[in-house]
Parts: structure tokens; sequence; C-alpha cells
């Protein structure tokens, strides 16, 4: 096929069905039914021609099979007549193109024998520019480096998809680079770990990986099945890289070797019934240093007229207080008490800290459940609750029409009159009920009705707007139905003297 008539990628010309594009098959995947688990929905690639740019292609359901046994991965084509679609702005993108190819009945795909681009076309992003915040957090990244700390894999999910696998690895220079391997990828890692127990120097590539920031750090990620590991292959980045390793000037820490990351998390089991020893409530009134122990109790309900959350840094999740030392509802900057946190100022979120009584057959005790437990059991957040709290006041006062419908305007002046005071009631419910982030966020709210959107928009979308139930923070305890013979285990984390 004559190269003028080729079109590279960043010359595509979306007005045109007549395009011919010669494109290797770098990544190969399939895209599973949502609803359906083992049903294919679609057919999802990454391309390349032969400068090395790169973009998305998809083979819808209803063309699987006239493409399926064509397209291979790492095999390159003559692709003629495809389509474009547009990607969705403001999300998360594996190549840098803002349009995808996809493939038509009249798509004709003939293998090419002639391509002179690169095999894998990878494009790695130095690790300082990953940790300094320079690459953008909503564009892949490819990665290389030296394994040096593998954690143990964490199963507390069923789905083995949401397992996840932690390493550290390393590159030429000494410095370190953190990410998670989720599902499959896991187990690659694990299982390749296990079949060769003497080779200690491991050196992967990471294609097409997600950059993560939790607590103000930044790691990479496997984006769902998108992504590609390479595990020592021999390919010539991994050859070169391990030649680099071996230089004069490597860091001590570049080793043959990697350590084994103690493992923080404990199953269910474990925590409740090998770590933490078993004591009655009567056991603990005085406890003398701090330690752990497991309650069997019930739950008989929580205190009322206390606060049943906290202000959280929204860094690290410590207790957070006004920059000003007051309580001033339209206080925006807050102060973390959390020595270890990274911010000096920061912005907080509503966190569960509920008393609770519990009890059994020695005594009754009163103890906090936090968030973790929290949304276990109420299966929503501090946020939801609040939204239902603030629902069921202004329900309260018989002013939900005003937040549903808006101020209705009347002729008659003193009516106006009323409906705006009302308006302004429920408004000021609203404001009087929300965390101090939210507030921010409605204070240019001039009526009910659009501080209610606000909230509506941050709690649930802008159209999904789940039907919530409206019972108090009590009414939803009382709905688990725990009967007195019903048995809670309760672990009672760093009890410390009374």
């Amino acid at each position: 096929m004559a190269a003028a008539n080729l079109t590279f990628i960043p010359d595509l010309d979306v007005t045109r069905d007549d395009l011919t594009f010669k494109l290797r098959v770098i990544n190969l995947w399939d895209q599973m039914c949502f609803y359906k688990k083992n049903e294919i929905w679609s057919i999802e690639m990454i391309l390349m021609d032969e400068k090395g740019n790169k973009i998305q292609a998809t083979v819808s359901k209803r063309n699987i099979y006239r493409f399926k046994n064509i397209v291979k991965e790492g095999m390159p084509f003559y692709i003629k007549g495809p389509d474009f679609a547009a990607l969705k702005i403001d999300t998360f993108k594996l190549t840098p193109q803002d349009q995808k190819l996809t493939f038509v009945p009249q798509t004709v795909v003939i293998k090419c024998n002639d391509f002179s681009g690169h095999e894998f076309g990878f494009s790695f992003v130095d690790y300082q520019n990953i940790l300094s915040f320079a690459h953008p957090q909503d564009k892949s990244v490819d990665v290389m480096g030296l394994v040096v700390a593998v954690a143990e894999i964490q199963r507390h999910d069923p789905d083995k998809s949401k397992h996840k696998l932690n390493i550290n690895i390393q590159d030429a220079k000494g410095l370190q680079l953190h990410f998670y391997l989720w599902g499959d990828y896991a187990y690659k890692m694990q299982e390749y770990i296990h079949n060769n127990p003497h080779n200690r120097r491991i050196v992967v590539i990471l294609q097409f990986g997600q950059i993560n920031v939790f607590r103000d750090r930044r790691s990479v990620n496997t984006y769902f099945t998108s992504s590609k590991l390479f595990i020592n292959s021999h390919i010539d980045e991994i050859i070169r890289f391990n030649k680099s390793l071996d230089g004069d000037d490597v860091p001590d820490s570049s080793t043959n070797t990697f350590s084994v990351i103690p493992s923080k998390q404990l199953s269910e089991y474990d925590d409740f019934m090998i770590k933490n020893k078993l004591n009655a409530i009567s056991e603990v009134w005085e406890p003398v240093e701090k330690c752990s122990f497991v309650i069997v109790g019930t739950i008989k309900g929580i205190l009322q007229n206390k606060t049943w959350y906290y202000k959280a840094c929204t860094n690290c999740f410590g207790k957070a207080v006004p920059f000003n030392g007051s309580d001033d509802q339209q206080t925006k900057s807050y102060v973390c008490h959390n020595g270890d946190c990274t911010k000096d100022t920061t912005s907080v979120v509503p966190r569960f800290m509920i008393p609770i009584r519990v009890q059994d057959n020695t005594g009754t005790l009163t103890l906090t459940m936090f968030e973790r437990d929290g949304k276990y059991l109420l299966k929503q957040s501090p946020k939801e609750l609040v939204k239902k709290t603030i629902e069921t006041l202004i329900k309260s006062q018989d002013l939900w029409e005003f937040v549903e419908n808006g101020c209705p305007t009347e002729d008659d002046e003193a009516l106006m009159k009323e409906n705006k005071r009302k308006d302004a009631k429920a408004l000021s419910i609203i404001q009087q009920a929300v965390h101090d982030t939210m507030f921010s966020k409605i204070t240019a709210s001039s009526t009910a009705q659009e501080a209610w959107e606000v909230l509506r928009e941050e709690f649930h979308g802008d159209s999904k707007v789940a039907v919530v139930r409206r019972q108090s923070l009590r009414r939803e305890f009382e709905n688990l139905a725990m009967k007195d013979e019903e048995l809670l285990l309760i672990s009672c984390k760093e009890v410390w003297t009374m």
C-alpha cells in the first residue's frame, strides 16, 4: 500500500471515512459486560503508528465477530475506513488523543509485513515528574524500575479484581516509587516470585499505569485491565536497565534483592480470635496501659445529644479545628491536630465518631464507632446522613415545597413577604445543618432550592438522585433489628487509662 495514502494519527480528520492507517496493536483486552460478567461487551486496543503516536480503538459488541480472529496483540495492520468517536472530557486517558478509532462493518483490516516502528511504544516518565506533581494525573504513565520491596496480597474483598499487591520500585538513580498491582496483575507478580525463588533481581515495566494521589503522596496503579506488566522480560529496555544497575555509580540500595513489607492487614478471624484476647466489660474499666482486646456484646443504642461525627482533615483524616480557634461556620481554613500531617492548613470532611452503648452479661460500656464500622453498619456516609437530617428538619417545619419547587410568586404583597420568610427559614436550616466545607459551597445560594441543588449534586450527582429513606441516626440503628440474644463482636482498639 502506497505510503502517500497513509495517515498518521495526529493528522486524522474526523470528517472523512476513507482514511487508511498503518498501525501496530500494542495492547489488546476484552471489556466485559457490567451486568453479565462472562459476556464480552467490546474489544479495546491501543494502536501505534510508525512515528510512535498512539490512539485508543474499540470494536463494539455487534462487530466483534468480524474482527476477533483478525486483530492480534503485537501485530501491525493496515486499517482502512475506521470511524471515529470522541472520548469523554475530563476522564482518564490512556493516550494523548481526544478521539478513538471504532471498527465498523465497512472497516478493512489487512496484515502488514513492513512496519518499521517500535515494538512496544514505551513512553517512560521520570519518577521525579510523578512525585513532584509535574505529570498530569489524568494521563497514563509508563514506568520501569528495580523491585526493592514487596508486600503480601491484600484479599479483603471476595472480588479477585479488588485484591492488591503493594510494591516499591527504584530507578538507576536510587529514587523510589510506590505502586499497587490490582487483580490479575498482583497474582502475576506473586506467581513470578514463587516460581523464581533464586532470582532476587526483578525489573518491571508498568505500561499504561494511572497516577493515584492519597494524602499528598503519589503512587502508580494498574488501570483495570488496560495496563501491561512486564516482569524481567527479555526486551531491550529491561536489558539496558539491568546494565545500568551494574555501573560503579549505582546507589548501594540498588542490590540484587528485595525486602518483604510486613503486612499490617489482618483477616477478621485473626483479628478477633488470635491476635487479641477476649475480655468482659467488667475487666476493662481501668486499663493501666495502651492495649487491644475483643468484647463480645450487644449494641443497645447510641448516646443522644452527643456529636456523632467529627471534622476530619482531608489529607490524613485526623481531627481538624478552625484556623482562628473559633467555631465560626464561615471559617474555611483548618489546622490538623495530627503532628505527622504534611499540611499546615487543610479543608475538612465529616467522618463517623458515633458514641454507642455496648452491654454484655457483666456490665455496660460506652465505646466509639469510627468511620469504617459506621459505614459498614449504616451502609452510607456521614454526608448522606447529614442530608437526611436536613430533609427531616425542613419537612417537620412544613417547608419542603420551598426546597422542591422554590419560592412561589404571589400577587398579594403580604403573601409574597410570608413566602420569602419561609424560604429564608428553610435556607437557614440548611446552612446551620451542613458542615463547614459544604457551607462554603452554598454561601452563594440565595434560596433554599438553590442550596439544596448544590447539596444534591455533591451527594449523588446531577440526575442520579437516589430515593432516600427518612430516618434519623437512631432509627438507622434500630433498623439493624438486633435482638437481645444477638451478639456483635466489637474490636476495642487502643484503650487508654480512663
